[in-house]
């Protein structure tokens, strides 16, 4: 396996572990899906709607941004597997463990202490 593939690979790593883990713990029932606040979109329409703003949301910053120099982006040199891997960890590994993890237990976890 190429070494970009493998690196691609180890910086995803952690969020699959930390979607998994809440995936076998919630199959296993040792935490609810109401306390991690999984809940299904109202419709696949809605849904779709809110996607697509928030994509042009996004791309109209980055390019706001580069316009007035403030982002600097320089050239990728990374073949497509390895591109996938790292793209598809940050755009939707990432941000899923993330609100899993801080949103979904440990928020849920202080309010039920009210501390």
């Amino acid at each position: 396996m190429n070494q970009e593939v493998i690196s691609a690979l180890i910086r995803t790593f952690p969020f699959l572990i930390v979607i998994s883990i809440v995936a076998i713990l919630t199959k296993r029932q040792k935490i609810k899906r109401q306390d991690i606040d999984i809940q299904s979109p109202i419709s696949v329409k809605s849904y779709l709607i809110w996607t697509i703003f928030f994509l042009i949301y996004t791309l109209l910053t980055e390019l706001s941004l580069f316009s007035f120099n403030i982002l600097e982006v320089s050239k990728w040199n990374h073949t497509i597997s390895p591109s996938v891997i790292l793209i598809s960890g940050a755009i939707i590994l990432a941000p899923i463990a993330e609100e899993l993890l801080f949103r979904g237990l440990i928020l849920n976890a202080l309010t039920k202490k009210k501390i």
